[in-house]
């Protein structure tokens, strides 16, 4: 796996850091190199997946004897963060994916890990939806060909929903991991007064900080997330929750105009990010290759989880069985 950095001018000039992960060539990698361990007892493929839609033929692709196969990397994966965290969080990820042959791209969003911003803030939930667009149309750049799915966890999830929506024409396929779907009840006048003071004071100190407790059942995950510098352990501002709170009413509209192959990955003890909303995106999502997997007595990252290579491969096989043949 060959790992690289750089950064994108974001919507309203932001810079926006960024890293992609590329995989060997077919002839430097083992077939199952980078696969996790499969574990017993997972769930069974769907019959008769849709196959993942192709991009435009690789007009740069090199010629001669020792040019890449045309179908090489064999899909490309957006990978789209949570709240407060950030994209090196998925190196594990990463590893994995592009063992089984995929490129992986992956963004910290404004106000988040190496990106430019006051920590935590998402000024407008349309402008990080604008970056994972200016990523996906760098990768689409880099590999014109294979398809191209959105990963997202958590909040990343919710803009990844938002992404797949407004640019339908850019994705083949989405995968979402304990998504922001459903919010828990707000008093309504609680709800006013966080717009209120959105609007007056967007970086002003609103939400509970996020408890690492909650992240995962794994003590050292959690340990990890504590001493991370490039998460924010900070009470969250009235902005993000203000837009975050306004995508959330738009979820159901949302997932009525979105019919891509879809895979929703959860934890049935998930704190964070109701697994209600979950269940109501694989009701509501508008296409027939709809996979709902939830994985009992999981936390929040199912991706960081003591049975995290179960989940990974539980993806991977999901993938494998919609892409394109050889």
């Amino acid at each position: 796996m060959r790992a690289f950095e750089s950064s994108l001018a974001g919507a309203g000039g932001l810079r926006i850091a960024w890293r992609a992960w590329m995989p060997d060539g077919p002839a430097e990698r083992g077939r199952d190199a980078g696969r996790p361990q499969r574990a017993q007892g997972r769930a069974q493929r769907p019959p008769a997946p849709d196959r993942l839609a192709e991009g435009r033929p690789d007009a740069a692709a090199p010629a001669g004897p020792h040019a890449r196969p045309s179908r090489w990397p064999r899909g490309v994966v957006v990978l789209v963060h949570g709240l407060g965290e950030h994209s090196g969080r998925y190196r594990h990820v990463a590893a994995s994916l592009t063992g089984a042959g995929l490129a992986v791209y992956a963004l910290d969003h404004r106000g988040h890990g190496r990106s430019d911003g006051p920590r935590a803030l998402i000024d407008r939930a349309a402008r990080a939806i604008a970056d994972i667009d200016a990523l996906a149309r760098i990768a689409r750049e880099a590999h014109p060909s294979p398809p191209l799915l959105v990963l997202g966890h958590s909040m990343g999830g919710l803009l990844a929903l938002g992404f797949a929506h407004a640019h339908s024409a850019s994705a083949s396929g989405m995968i979402l991991t304990g998504p922001l779907a459903a919010a828990p009840r707000v008093p309504p006048g609680a709800r006013i007064a966080g717009r209120v003071l959105s609007a007056l004071a967007p970086t002003a100190p609103l939400l509970a900080p996020i408890d690492p407790r909650l992240v995962s059942r794994d003590p050292q995950v959690v340990e990890d997330y504590r001493r991370d510098p490039l998460v924010h352990h900070g009470r969250l501002p009235a902005r993000t929750a203000a837009e975050l709170a306004g995508m959330l009413e738009r979820v159901p509209e949302l997932a009525a105009g979105i019919s891509l192959p879809t895979l929703i990955a959860y934890g049935t003890e998930d704190r964070l990010c109701p697994p209600s909303g979950s269940e109501m995106l694989a009701r509501r999502l508008a296409g027939a290759d709809v996979t709902l997997r939830a994985y009992d007595g999981l936390f929040h990252e199912v991706l960081n989880e003591p049975e995290r290579d179960r989940v990974i491969a539980d993806i991977l096989d999901w993938i494998a069985a919609r892409l394109p043949g050889p």
